[in-house]
Parts: C-alpha cells; structure tokens; sequence
C-alpha cells in the first residue's frame, strides 16, 4: 500500500502477520492482555494489542501457535527487534512463550524467547514499570551539555511512561553534532505513596534530531530511583548511532531552488515551466515554478529565479525533470542550469544545461531529463 502525503513523496505501508507461540508445558498458557512492537530500520510500529487470533477462539493456549495480522503499518524495513509484554490481568496471567516470528511478504524474521513472562516466578519480568512523577534529560556532546530538558508526565490529560509503552516527545534544545551520552532522571511526587514514588524500570531512549535526521541510542534496561536533584541523575553512554539516511524520509526540509536563462538574445520564456527533483530518499510531484522569489516577470534572459520548496527530506539529489507547456507568445527557451541548495545541510546540487528547450528550435524538446553535477 503506499499513500502520497501533502507534501510530495510517497509514504508505503505494510501488511504484518505476527505468530505468536507458546511453549507445550503445564501452566504456560496466559489468560492476560498482550501487546508488543516490531523495531526496524525506519521505525517503529507503536504498541500492537493481540487481540483475535487467526487460529484459536481462546488463544495463548500450551502449544498453540496463534496468529495476527495488521494491515497499513508503516514499513518498517528491516526488523530487528521485538518487545512484547503483557498486563498481568486475571487469574492465569503467568506465561511462558517460546518464540515470536513476524512476516511480511516473503520476509520472516524470527524472536527465540523461551521464558517466563510473569511477576511471581523466576526474573518476575513482569513488574510495575512505569512512574507518575515527571522525567528531565540532559544531552551531552562532550563538556558541553543541554539545559535540563523537563518532560511532564501528563500533558492534555494524556499520562505517559506506563509499563511497556513508548512515549515521544519534541523538545527544544542546542544542536549538537553529536550526543555521545545523556543524565536521565525521573522527580518523585510530594505527597504520595511509596507506590507512586516507586523506581522506573526504563529500557532505553532514543533521541532524534530533527534537522538531520541521525539518530543516538541510549541502552538503560535497569530501575531508575527517584531524585530531586540534576547531579543525581543517572549517566549513561551511547550505545548506537544511526546515519539520518532512513529517518530523514518523514522530516520536512526547505529547499531553495535556483533557475538560471542564459545571457543570449531572446533567451527568456512566457511559457509554464514546471521541476520534478529524485532523490535517494523519493521523488517530488511535478511542481510548477509559479511564483520567483526575486522577480514578478520571471524566466527573463539572464535572470536568476528563486523558488522556495518544502518536502519531506529528498536525500541526495541525483536527477531533476524539466519540463515547459509551450505557452505564450515567446515560448523558446535557453536557460544554463538549476541549482538546489537543501537549506538544512547546505548541500548544493547542480543540474548543468545551457542549450535552448523548445520544439522548434534545436533539440526539439519541450522535457528533459537532467543529472547532478556535485
């Protein structure tokens, strides 16, 4: 399935089959929710409820093999990890799985587990993971560090960090080349109960930048106790750092796009000219240069015209298709080259020309396709 987005590229969506087994031995059944997310290359696909199986009324049964599927999922390109969970509700709710195996097409990734997911036998995986009280990180690029950066745990009515979820956040802080650690805490609550003010078991964190797309891994997998202090705070190294090459798909950027006519007589045109740019990241609508930013009667000879564009990230410019209607009364056209400039990593791109683009002149075209010059 793929969908085109309001802003130019194509988005594709998966279909998954989850299949779920338990292992064959006495009690190893659950009678519990059960959830789990699929992590991939491009992302995640948030928290998925086992809720009917494909193959038994009465599922996570010893020795059944259930499955599941779930349409329009963002793909999510190579898998490589699994989390699955469950609430620990009603009277069975102790299970011991054995493995998970995800399809999706020809594709089969498999999850060997082969152990208890309960709160009352063996490492109790099973536990009051989440907290109630607000969380702060700090981002550190070697001495230099990040305010501390609060996130409040309940925002528009909406409470986070509850066991087994995952929660996103955007926040506001000084743009580092690279983050190659990070000061996690949670604050406890005034006035509560030991309960409330309990440790968070917290698994990891994965902070994104957004200009660019990389992406820092931080693996916590532990209990983190409360404090009022920064200095107190739990210091934890980058464990794994991703090239914004994937996650750049789904973040916006703003492209200034330059026309340059040659500096020949009679080199301008009336006509509509319209871009396609290809990237290693898509492809753009065909957009018409409508509106130059520098000038109101564009495409004049020896002129340089500005267009502003924003796409989701194209990543590296490799061809750009020109194409002209022919309209108006002076329709030739000679124009030199375009250059593409990504205003969030300054990258320029050129596409050289310099020849007249017209059907009756020349080359005899009105559409060309033309390749990059770096």
């Amino acid at each position: 399935l793929v969908k085109r987005t309001k802003i130019g590229l194509t988005i594709n969506y998966n279909s998954y089959e989850i299949d779920v087994t338990t292992t064959k031995c006495s009690g190893s059944g659950t009678d519990a929710n059960v959830f789990c997310i699929i992590f991939g290359q491009n992302g995640d696909s948030n928290t998925l409820k086992l809720k009917k199986s494909e193959k038994h009324s009465n599922k996570f049964e010893p020795g059944n093999t259930d499955v599941f599927k779930f349409n329009s999922i963002l793909d999510l390109g190579v898998l490589y990890k699994i989390r699955i969970w469950h609430d620990d509700s009603l009277l069975n709710p102790s299970w011991y799985l054995e493995k998970v195996v995800v399809k999706q097409a020809l594709k089969i990734f498999s999850f060997p587990v082969n152990k208890w997911l309960s709160s009352t036998k063996y490492d109790k995986q099973i536990r009051d993971a989440g907290i109630h009280g607000n969380v702060f990180l700090i981002l550190c690029c070697g001495k230099n560090r990040s305010q501390s950066l609060q996130i409040n745990n309940v925002q528009n009515r909406e409470k986070f960090f509850s066991r087994g979820s995952t929660n996103k956040f955007n926040l506001k802080a000084k743009n580092f080349a690279k983050i190659d650690s990070i000061y996690l805490g949670h604050e406890p609550l005034r006035n509560s109960t030991s309960r409330a003010n309990s440790s968070w078991f917290c698994y990891d964190v994965k902070v994104i930048n957004k200009l660019n797309g990389d992406t820092f891994s931080f693996l916590i997998n532990k209990p983190l106790q409360p404090t009022t202090s920064v200095e107190q705070a739990s210091y934890f190294k980058c464990t794994d750092v991703k090239d914004g090459t994937f996650n750049q798909k789904l973040v916006p950027t703003k492209y200034e796009v330059n026309v340059y006519t040659g500096d020949v007589f009679g080199a301008g045109t009336d006509a509509n000219v319209s871009l396609t740019l290809c990237g290693s990241n898509g492809t753009t609508n065909k957009q018409k240069l409508a509106k130059s930013l520098l000038f109101t009667n564009k495409f004049e000879q020896g002129q340089r015209n500005l267009f502003s564009w924003e796409y989701l990230d194209l990543g590296k410019l490799y061809k750009a298709i020109v194409a002209m209607d022919h309209s108006g009364a002076g329709a030739a056209w000679f124009f030199n080259k375009i250059e593409v400039v990504n205003l969030c990593t300054k990258e320029k791109t050129t596409f050289p020309y310099s020849k007249w683009l017209d059907k009756s002149v020349n080359e005899k075209q009105t559409a060309l396709e033309l390749f990059a010059r770096y």
